[in-house]
């Protein structure tokens, strides 16, 4: 049907790449393996990384781990083989060849997989550990947000965790996913286990957020307001800045700048 370079034509015209790969999958034996891995894994062409999940997930869909177990890894380097498991479903089965395979380099498939949280049955807590561990928090914060949907166990040091280390990332903060943020913090708010002190810094720093949402509020810094007359001074404090102290402030930016 004209071969490996009819199908890289046919990839580069399709909308739906994904497909493409997902049939081949089921049409072709192993000898396409090669073809494509792990050569296209580096690749940055969308249309092409949205074959090669097809490809992978149908593979994996037909032999799950017997494919995999057939592919020459041994060969492949370590950014490879974590771009490879980024493409496979979200699971602890995958997180399970991951750690096998990859070891304390498992960084290479935590930075690269974009996941489905709701793919996952079971093991959630270390995937959101890792996600922390490798700058994800907007990723953790998705599977803490499938895990309060979903009724099962809520982890609230892990979400303390998440949300702060959003802060810490302004770019982050801003693309962060605002359903799965207030979902988070509201589930802090209602659990006993929750650092009260945490929490009303976290109530603080996404105050903007929160006050946008018609079921939001910021219960615990309104209680530490209302019981704490130092912690009401130090707030008022903060919004009424003197203009003298903003100068200097911006003064010895410009000195750093320079």
């Amino acid at each position: 049907f004209g071969g490996i370079e009819a199908v890289r034509d046919f990839v580069e015209l399709a909308d739906e790449a994904f497909f493409v790969g997902y049939s081949l999958a089921a049409l072709s034996d192993s000898s396409f393996d090669s073809e494509f891995l792990p050569e296209e894994l580096e690749a940055a062409d969308r249309r092409m990384q949205q074959f090669l999940q097809g490809y992978v997930r149908g593979k994996f869909r037909n032999d799950r781990l017997q494919w995999i177990e057939k592919l020459p890894l041994n060969t492949w380097s370590r950014s490879e083989i974590g771009k490879f498991f980024a493409l496979l479903p979200f699971t602890s089965e995958i997180w399970g060849e991951v750690d096998k395979l990859l070891g304390n380099s498992d960084s290479e498939y935590w930075t690269s997989v974009n996941p489905n949280p709701f793919e996952a049955s079971d093991g959630m807590s270390l995937a959101i550990d890792k996600l922390i561990e490798n700058n994800r928090p907007i990723l953790a914060l998705a599977c803490l947000n499938k895990g309060i949907h979903e009724k099962i166990h809520f982890n609230v040091k892990q979400a303390e965790r998440a949300l702060l280390a959003l802060l810490r990332n302004k770019e982050l903060h801003e693309a962060a996913n605002r359903h799965d943020v207030l979902n988070v913090i509201k589930a802090l708010q209602q659990s006993p286990d929750a650092d009260p002190e945490v929490v009303t810094k976290i109530e603080w720093q996404f105050l903007p957020l929160i006050d946008r949402d018609l079921n939001g509020s910021p219960k615990l810094l309104e209680h530490k307001l209302a019981s704490s007359p130092e912690f009401f001074c130090e707030i008022v404090g903060l919004c009424y800045r003197s203009k003298n102290e903003v100068q200097e402030e911006r003064r010895e930016l410009t000195r750093e700048e320079e």
